[in-house]
């Protein structure tokens, strides 16, 4: 045992020569932030061993240069119990306190500087034997016992972590194993989206249903990617997914809830599970399955565990606390329906309420259900029907606005009973709810249809639609929706947000917004897609007029560029008619002709010029960006991300012919420029390969860039004869 009282009767340790010279040696090395220390050392130990106590003595440089030869530390060592302790002094060497933590932590400047410790706390050869002997360990004083020290630790936190999960391990080891079936039912039922593969083609009849995993005839459907549908077969409701189009795929996450016996009781377990197709050509889908909470009751016995990080070293069932449990403490998700019985093996309260919620809401939270009392609303919308508005009070989702004084239904709710009857027909949610009340407000009557469809979207007059209500009714907003959304198999939600996108997009533009044209354009996907365009000209337009402004010379080349230009086969040369063209370019190919300096400033100089490589069947759209010298070299040629691709190899004959054409188009200037150019690029080459500059982003990182863009030069083939100079 380490008695404090039997400590403080060991021999005292008093600094030897070498430590007191040691601890007044001028500083040699840089301290962790980079500064060179005063002096060498900030402690020297001295240690010495009585029996299965190791006493380990730390002088600081600071009192010994005082002439205070009084340890600040004194650092006791059982072996035989394996315990430390530390006595911390004073500078009149009488005692200051005593603490656990370990040597390391003794100072923040020894654990800033951990790297470089043993520089950092001294020790001779023979404080490191005496230790070494003591501990079994090799090495420097200080590491050695460091490492006692932190495994001594290691294992009193070990053996703490065992006696604590211990009961948690026996809790868990209760719960059974899934069957076959429940992972079955979560692929196919709990995870809630399906899809229709179907190869493209002119006239579609047939495609892969992913929930029926089989073909099934969908002629007469007009597949189209991404469009909604349901299957003829399982009548799921499915999405068309065209193979080639995307090589991916992914759904979004599902809970789930499954019951199973535990003790005299249950356990409900709950489930994510995600759906992916990392290959949409194998049509072979991955599933992840993941359990993250689990709640046990047995009588009184109440419990939560989580599956979580514990201590920040692994993951496991953690359990969590017993009262106060917050929201997302519950249990979630689509209830696994062939165990549910189970639940009889507990007492449920108003257990007759409870059969109806978890019979027609299929994500019924068990968890908080078992553990919270009903309220009177709670009891009314059951016991009329209103399931999905009862969804969204048990939930805490509320939004609707009540009359908490009430003691009937419809005046609760703050409808009249005509209104609950309609709200009770369509089994309206909260948002539906609200369209109710909205409509007893305005004193009008709107189409239970339009009410249906813009609940289940999630719209309300106040959420969502309010920016469309100055120039419409919600009639007619729905009538307009209602045509769109059909033409393109979009959802409401998608076919509102683009509708909303397309307004913000013209009134940014400037456009009539008064102007029923405008507001409510015939085809609002088509109108949208535009607006998007015309922003972004406006965008490139005013990044152009900026490098015309910077480079005014450069307008003064493209009328010279004609010349270049050519056409034969899958490819043609297209020049640039102003500065705008070379910003979209670059925008579109998504490299950096428009937006580096030395590419206007060649074009001004007339060193080199920016040319087009497109393809023949799209001459508009970008393929390839050329950097050309006036006589038909080409330094470089880029496409998509500042790559060159494998298709670049197909065009290259045509370079070539080009190349050769253009030569009887090129005047005695063309040529001597491109001399000059030539010679330019030669002394740059130079230059930049004394420099070993390289690439830094890109395919081509790391890479010489002397070496790419040599590699990348395309000069113009050896003619045997003369070529003829055209008329300057």
């Amino acid at each position: 045992m380490l008695r404090k009282a039997d400590l403080r009767k060991l021999p005292v340790i008093k600094p030897d020569k070498e430590t007191i010279a040691a601890l007044k040696r001028k500083g040699e090395i840089k301290d962790w932030n980079g500064k060179k220390r005063k002096y060498m050392y900030k402690y020297f130990l001295q240690a010495q061993r009585t029996k299965h106590i190791l006493k380990v003595a730390m002088f600081q440089n600071e009192w010994i240069r005082r002439e205070i030869q009084v340890p600040q530390y004194e650092i006791f060592i059982d072996t035989a119990q394996a315990r430390y302790i530390t006595r911390e002094n004073k500078e009149d060497g009488s005692e200051d306190r005593w603490s656990e933590a370990s040597i390391s932590w003794l100072d923040k400047e020894i654990w800033k500087d951990w790297g470089l410790f043993d520089k950092r706390v001294g020790s001779v050869e023979k404080t490191d034997e005496t230790v070494s002997l003591a501990l079994k360990g090799k090495g420097h004083a200080f590491g050695q016992i460091n490492r006692y020290q932190q495994n001594i630790r290691d294992e009193a936190r070990k053996k703490a972590e065992e006696k604590e999960c211990a009961p948690w391990d026996a809790d868990m080891d209760m719960v059974p194993e899934t069957t076959e079936a429940f992972t079955r039912w979560l692929q196919k039922e709990a995870l809630q989206e399906y899809f229709i593969f179907y190869k493209y083609a002119r006239k579609v009849t047939t495609g892969y249903c992913d929930y029926c995993e089989k073909t099934v005839d969908i002629s007469g459907m007009l597949p189209r990617n991404g469009k909604s549908a349901q299957c003829p077969v399982c009548k799921r409701k499915v999405t068309f997914i065209a193979i080639g189009r995307r090589k991916r795929l992914y759904t979004r996450t599902y809970e789930a809830q499954l019951i199973q016996k535990w003790k005299d009781g249950i356990v409900i377990r709950q489930f994510l599970v995600n759906k992916s197709y990392g290959d949409i050509l194998t049509l072979r889908p991955s599933y992840n399955i993941s359990e993250i909470k689990r709640y046990l009751q047995s009588g009184q016995e109440r419990k939560i565990y989580f599956w979580e990080l514990y201590k920040n070293r692994e993951m496991r069932w953690c359990k969590g606390q017993n009262t106060g449990w917050p929201g997302w403490a519950h249990s979630s998700g689509k209830i696994y329906p062939r165990t549910l019985n189970l639940l009889n093996r507990i007492d449920i309260q108003q257990a007759d309420l409870f059969h109806i919620a978890a019979k027609h809401v299929e994500d019924l939270s068990l968890s908080k259900w078992i553990l919270n009392s009903s309220d009177e609303l709670t009891e009314k919308l059951l016991k009329v029907g209103l399931f999905s508005l009862f969804k969204n009070h048990f939930n805490d989702y509320t939004n609707f606005r009540t009359d908490p004084n009430a003691t009937e239904l419809h005046k609760i709710l703050r409808i009249d009973k005509m209104r609950l009857k309609r709200l009770r027909a369509m089994d309206g949610n909260q948002h539906a709810l609200m369209w109710f009340q909205d409509e007893k407000e305005k004193n009008t009557i709107w189409p239970d249809e339009m009410i249906r469809d813009f609940s289940e979207a999630g719209y309300t007059l106040d959420g969502g639609l309010h920016c469309f209500q100055e120039r419409m009714s919600p009639v007619q907003i729905w009538n307009y929706l209602k045509r769109q959304y059909k033409e393109y198999g979009l959802t409401w939600d998608k076919t509102l947000g683009t509708w909303a996108d397309y307004l913000r997009m013209a009134d940014k533009l400037g456009m009539q917004m008064e102007l029923e044209s405008v507001y409510k354009p015939k085809d609002v996907k088509k109108a949208h897609d535009e607006a998007v365009e015309l922003l972004q000209a406006k965008d490139l337009k005013k990044e152009a007029a900026n490098m015309d402004k910077r480079f005014p010379k450069v307008k003064k080349v493209y009328p010279g560029l004609k010349k270049y230009e050519y056409s034969e086969g899958a490819y043609c040369i297209v020049a640039p008619k102003s500065s705008y063209d070379i910003v979209r370019e670059g925008k579109i190919l998504k490299h950096c002709v428009h937006s580096c300096d030395y590419y206007w400033q060649r074009m001004e100089n007339r060193e080199t010029y920016i040319l087009f490589l497109r393809k023949s069947k799209s001459p508009d759209t970008p393929y390839y960006t050329l950097e050309v010298e006036p006589h038909g070299n080409i330094r470089q040629k880029r496409t998509t991300g500042d790559n060159q691709n494998k298709d670049f190899d197909d065009a290259k004959k045509f370079l070539e012919k080009w190349q050769r054409v253009i030569q009887k188009r090129l005047t005695a200037e063309d040529r001597k420029l491109g001399k000059k150019s030539n010679a330019l690029r030669v002394e740059e080459l130079k230059d930049i390969r004394k420099q070993q500059k390289r690439v830094w982003h890109g395919v081509l990182q790391g890479k010489l860039l002397a070496d790419v863009l040599e590699a990348d030069f395309m000069p113009v083939s050896e003619e045997k004869e003369e070529l003829p100079v055209a008329a300057g």
